[in-house]
């Protein structure tokens, strides 16, 4: 079963390499979601409406819509508006969310809907956020319309405001309806139509059933009609021409429908002050070509004769379209690909046949790489008890504790996001001397080791507790990889996390990826986004310390001791201090720091059940051994009992109370 993994994996890294395979990339989503909260006529009611985003938020907007008839809107955070609209905008303030609170007074009964016409966001790297929009919905039940006050210059007569605002080419408009019938358009009738949860005057034609909003300018200016798109949402300006009795076009922007020989060439015609596309012919320049709605409901291409003044249907030319279509006929550009192959077939093969090899070598030391990680992985298993077969549904027992401790690591990832503001901080310099904790396979790492296993109780973190944790390992992620020298051809670096550039771990999907994580801006953020979301996804403190390189164990353990009791920090301790090779001689954790944690440790959480027996059986008096070389430390806190077997570098706990240990 591993065999038939490792294959799997080469192949995968083979196939992250070939050229025709194209690496896509998405914006960030979002979301913009609402309360939806209950209230009286005559109260004022809050609204929340919050964006939220994976990554850090730069800044946001959006523009809501709401009935006026059921709504006043009275204030909110960085909102302003009225009359039906309501625009907010702000920054994230270096966060993955931003809040605003909005103030409307209820004016009637029912359930006023507050939508959203358009919003937008960036994110921190200046990459424009996918925002997905949601609604609110305010319930308002009978309460006492005196409290309403009517704001100066308000009358009881009719508004003709029956809509929120839009936006047409950069200009705000307010959706009118009461207009006089003797506007409407030939061809269209007034009816209503639903826009953004009210009901809005409109004219249709009923050949298409396209309609035309009546807008008025904010800023004023003459009201006019304005042609909508049911497809995409958005307006356009409305000019209908009388082309003949009882026959007229309605000019129409490109939507997709425009196919013209390439003699026509896009230009601008303006009608009545409005500018629509339009197509001059440059073989014959008094014909323009336009798009149209004709009064059949049907769109196509009318010529215009700038000379007469006039309309007709346009009828493309047969045998210039073919000659357009022969120009751009595939078998030419083929044939120069031909051509060209043929010229240069000597410089092509030699490109290839360099490829081929580069492919080759990159394969090979992904395979040495991954073989001796698998290697790790089988001596972790082993030294562990775990069978990762299908069939296997029980892990088998646990080794003698005193088995000699391997390495271990765990590769995992999360997305880029800004370093929680908690109280604690760790303080590691840009710069570390911990090399040695090795990556391994992300999820059967994560299940590889259990800490605190000497423990009779399970260790249980507060929910509290566990968030800040891991807030603080995150503050990691963001330290500078500082690259120390290659072993193998693989470039090694000295961080918390990554050991290595480039860095390559397997999705969710079974897919490998790569990211560079020294000189590739977006490489350390696809790199920190991936382990971000694995301590995010972490349920226990144990979890969390396998994402981080064994030197940093100590560190870690010193930052986040104030968030455990004591079993647990005893737990840990103990753990940590079998596994890390000379935990005694850690840069940032002194001897008196250790000492200190060993008289104050719970022995029974320390220790295994053997260990605490074995402690317990001490003698008041003892003599103990240790191995000083050139370079030991004397004052180390590993020793023995067996003089014949004394070493420095032996790691283990002989801590008692009775003298003062």
């Amino acid at each position: 079963m591993r065999t038939l993994r490792r294959i799997l994996a080469a192949l995968a890294v083979v196939c992250m390499f070939v050229p025709c395979i194209s690496m896509v990339s998405h914006a960030a989503s979002g979301e913009l979601r609402f309360t939806d909260p209950s209230t009286t006529v005559g109260a004022e009611v809050e609204v929340t409406a919050k964006f939220t985003a994976p990554v850090l938020i730069d800044t946001v907007e959006a523009t809501l819509t709401y009935d006026s008839s059921m709504l006043k809107f009275i204030s909110g955070d960085s909102a302003t508006g009225g009359d039906g609209t309501v625009t907010i905008s702000g920054d994230g303030g270096s966060s993955t969310e931003a809040s605003f609170n909005l103030t409307f007074q209820a004016l009637k009964e029912g359930t006023a809907n507050i939508q959203v016409s358009q919003s937008s966001g960036v994110d921190a790297v200046g990459d424009a956020l996918d925002l997905t929009n949601g609604s609110s919905a305010v319930s308002i039940g009978p309460g006492d319309p005196s409290l309403i006050e009517e704001e100066e210059g308000e009358t009881g007569a009719e508004t003709t405001t029956s809509g929120g605002q839009v936006e047409v080419d950069g200009v705000q408009y307010t959706i009118t309806g009461g207009f006089s019938d003797a506007l409407i358009p030939a061809g269209f009738v007034k009816g209503e139509k639903q826009f953004e949860g009210a009901n809005c005057e409109v004219v249709t034609q009923e050949a298409s059933g396209r309609s035309a909003f009546y807008l008025t300018p904010v800023d004023g200016g003459e009201a006019d009609f304005f042609l909508y798109d049911d497809d995409n949402g958005t307006f356009s300006p409305f000019e209908s021409i009388e082309i003949a009795q009882d026959r007229y076009i309605v000019l129409l922007r490109d939507d997709g429908g425009v196919n013209l020989p390439s003699a026509f060439q896009e230009t601008t015609l303006t009608l009545n002050g409005k500018e629509f596309p339009a197509w001059q012919n440059t073989e014959n320049a008094d014909y323009y070509v336009v798009y149209a709605l004709n009064s059949d409901g049907e769109k196509g291409m009318y010529q215009y004769d700038t000379v007469d003044k006039t309309y007709q249907r346009y009828v493309e030319n047969a045998p210039a379209a073919a000659a357009d279509d022969k120009d751009d006929a595939p078998g030419g550009l083929w044939g120069k690909i031909l051509s060209f192959i043929q010229d240069f077939l000597d410089i092509i093969v030699i490109i290839a046949l360099a490829v081929f090899l580069l492919l080759v070598i990159v394969l090979i030391v992904t395979r040495v790489k991954l073989y001796h990680r698998d290697a790790e992985l089988d001596d972790l298993y082993d030294e562990y008890g775990i069978d990762l077969d299908e069939d296997e549904k029980e892990q088998r027992a646990a080794k003698n504790s005193g088995k000699g401790k391997k390495k271990a690591s765990a590769v995992k990832g999360g997305p880029a996001v800004r370093k929680p503001a908690q109280t604690a901080q760790i303080d590691l310099d840009e710069e570390d001397d911990f090399d040695d904790f090795d990556e391994y396979e992300e999820e059967e790492g994560a299940a590889a080791l259990s800490f605190c296993h000497k423990c009779e109780e399970k260790c249980v973190m507060t929910n509290e507790n566990l968030e800040i944790i891991k807030n603080l390992a995150i503050q990691l992620l963001y330290l500078d990889a500082i690259p120390t020298g290659t072993i193998g051809g693989i470039q090694q670096v000295s961080h918390p996390v990554f050991d290595e550039n480039p860095m390559v771990w397997m999705d969710g999907d079974k897919q490998f990826q790569m990211a560079d994580i020294l000189t590739d801006r977006k490489g350390i953020k696809k790199a920190r986004a991936r382990w971000k979301s694995i301590i995010k996804s972490s349920e226990s403190v144990g979890s969390i310390f396998l994402v981080l390189r064994k030197g940093y164990w100590l560190p870690f353990l010193q930052a986040i001791k104030q968030y455990m009791d004591n079993a647990e920090f005893s737990g840990f301790f103990g753990e940590i201090w079998t596994q890390v090779e000379s935990p005694n001689m850690n840069a940032r954790v002194s001897l008196d720091t250790l000492v200190e944690w060993f008289k104050e440790a719970d022995k029974s959480h320390l220790m295994s059940k053997d260990e605490l027996k074995a402690y317990h059986e001490l003698p008041d008096e003892l003599r103990i051994y240790r191995g000083i070389g050139e370079k030991s430390n004397p004052k180390g806190l590993s020793w023995t009992l067996n003089r014949k077997k004394p070493s420095g570098l032996q790691t283990g706990i002989i801590c008692s109370e009775r003298k003062g240990m």
